[in-house]
């Protein structure tokens, strides 16, 4: 029975819409920077500063020079609208050859390295010296 076909569902063809608005990319952007350090990062820095009047102030130093950061390289993406991001901007201003090695380093050396600090330097980790404060005031309790 040639050309018969068995009655049954069709396929609905729906598609979710590919948009970002500009909450949805700026979020994306700022979980992607922040990561988990959020959390140990601000213990740390106050176990090391006693003053949250200087905490505050480091912060606050610490994101206004984010936010240059951030809108030098929004101008340089505007300048230069190529998909390789800061290889781009390197190989435009100094040449090809400092594309080429950042984009090797960051390739080769990145991406490798942050796992293999942690095993060469197990001390240097975060919240060790959150962990180890800890320890030594609850220990001056007994």
């Amino acid at each position: 029975m040639e050309g018969t076909e068995q009655p049954g569902p069709q396929p609905v063809e729906s598609e979710l819409p590919r948009e970002l608005s500009l909450l949805d990319s700026t979020m994306i952007n700022v979980g992607s920077m922040i990561g988990s350090g959020i959390f140990i990062v601000p213990a740390t820095i106050a176990l090391h500063l006693h003053s949250s009047l200087t905490v505050i102030l480091i912060w606050t130093v610490g994101g206004i020079v984010s936010l240059f950061g951030a809108l030098s390289v929004g101008e340089l993406g505007t300048m230069m609208p190529k998909a390789g991001g800061q290889y781009v901007y390197l190989r435009e201003a100094y040449g090809p050859i400092w594309g080429f090695l950042y984009g090797w380093a960051a390739f080769a050396c990145i991406n490798d390295l942050r796992p293999l600090s942690r095993i060469l330097f197990p001390d240097e980790s975060r919240g060790d010296d959150l962990r180890r404060n800890h320890i030594h005031r609850s220990s001056d309790r007994d």
